[in-house]
């Protein structure tokens, strides 16, 4: 099929065919997986951001510049003549009249969303990481989870999906619903959806909450939606999730992955543990404490928890649900974070970073006077026996560490480590 694309304008999702989408998610494929790109090196990118971008703004201007092409534009409204009265329109005459050269205002225009309408290149973005994820986007399965009302990059997405005969899952807080006319939309073309109250058994596209535009909300609101390891325990390896933890981090929201028994203890060990291992969430498999470790590596996560449940072992022998759920550990987390840099997982100032500073930073505490020193060649093994929590057992017992603490110097007081 021949495609036509030159100086064609990308102003909604619905002005591409099904096959024009494929085309252009293959030649993307191409693009990434090849060292020579195209060359724009005469052409000019004129970028008019109206409202406060960072992303988007800064994707366009790369993308354009690794292509060979040049960028010019502005990122605020207020540093252009419409501050004068000057219309869009005019602005747009006058930078192609001065910049680009151009003889009339013909020219292709894409469009990049005001944050509460369509987002096209967006839709296309996540239609080609389904497919790199997925090799295929006829008839998947996909759940959207959270704020379906403002995360309007959904309601487009919803819309492609229906060129693919998706089916579709909803799951979101009351009030933050699909909106009729999308659903009305889903209806008329014949698409299967449905809405649910529970996570298990779904595949999410998560979407984060739009809290600039949320008002007079229950602050435990937030707390309700988590998506945990548990809701992931049966998962097929191929599910994926598209979530945007750096939207997050933006924002300067805080984040945590808790606990340490999901960085070092795998499903597995409930073969060897049995009801000891029960913990809430559920211990999860290697891809998914990989996914862990990653997130802390690329400063994703802020701080991870020890957890430290000293039950005796008669509460931890019982069925489930009646068997108490976690395990021994504050003394023991250090041990396994150095062991864990010894094996290349974790960087030492990164320990450092998410067991104290940003702890100190997060909850506002006074910086203390403290020093602990550890030796990173010493080898021990975790015997129960020495352990000082009041039931001496832990899930790590026997386990082998290279790199202890050796030392506290807390004030003026020196307390060796044992």
């Amino acid at each position: 099929m021949n495609h036509t694309f030159r100086n064609r304008s990308v102003i909604s999702i619905e002005n591409f065919s099904t096959q024009e989408i494929l085309y252009l998610l293959e030649k993307a494929h191409i693009m990434k997986n090849s060292p020579f790109l195209p060359s724009l090196k005469i052409s000019i990118l004129a970028t008019c951001f109206y409202e406060p971008s960072t992303r988007t703004r800064l994707l366009f201007e790369a993308s354009m510049l690794k292509l060979g092409g040049g960028v010019i534009g502005f990122s605020n409204g207020k540093n252009t003549a419409a501050q004068k009265g000057e219309s869009l329109e005019d602005t747009i005459r006058v930078k192609e009249s001065i910049h680009l050269a151009h003889k009339s205002t013909q020219g292709p225009v894409i469009y990049a969303g005001n944050g509460t309408e369509e987002h096209p290149t967006q839709t296309l973005t996540d239609l080609f990481a389904t497919q790199e994820t997925q090799k295929n986007l006829k008839r998947l399965s996909v759940t959207f989870l959270w704020d379906l009302k403002y995360g309007c990059t959904v309601h487009f997405l919803c819309i492609a999906c229906v060129l693919f005969d998706m089916h579709l899952f909803f799951y979101s807080p009351n009030g933050l619903f699909l909106p009729q006319e999308i659903l009305a939309h889903l209806t008329r073309k014949k698409i299967q959806f449905s809405f649910h109250q529970s996570l298990d058994e779904i595949i999410p596209y998560t979407t984060h909450l739009q809290t600039h535009k949320l008002i007079s909300t229950d602050p435990t609101f937030f707390n309700l939606y988590p998506l945990k390891l548990e809701h992931l325990a049966n998962a097929p390896s191929h599910l994926k999730i598209l979530y945007p933890l750096p939207k997050a981090k933006e924002k300067g929201l805080c984040l945590y992955c808790e606990v340490t028994h999901h960085l070092f203890l795998l499903i597995k060990a409930y073969d060897s543990l049995r009801t000891k291992a029960q913990v809430n969430s559920h211990l999860p498999q290697q891809v998914h404490s990989d996914g862990l470790w990653r997130t802390i590596r690329e400063k994703m996560v802020d701080t991870i928890g020890s957890d430290h449940a000293p039950h005796i072992l008669e509460g931890k022998s019982a069925n489930y649900p009646r068997n108490l759920s976690g395990v021994p550990g504050i003394e023991i987390t250090l041990p396994l974070l150095l062991d864990a840099c010894n094996q290349g997982k974790i960087q030492l100032s990164d320990i450092e970073q998410v067991m104290r500073k940003k702890i100190l930073e997060i909850f506002r505490l006074p910086l203390y006077r403290g020093i602990v020193l550890v030796d990173m060649q010493k080898t021990q093994v975790i015997y129960p026996s020495v352990l000082q929590t009041k039931y001496s057992w832990s899930p790590y017992a026997d386990l082998t560490l290279k790199g202890w603490p050796i030392m506290t110097v807390l004030g003026d007081n020196l307390y060796a480590c044992h």
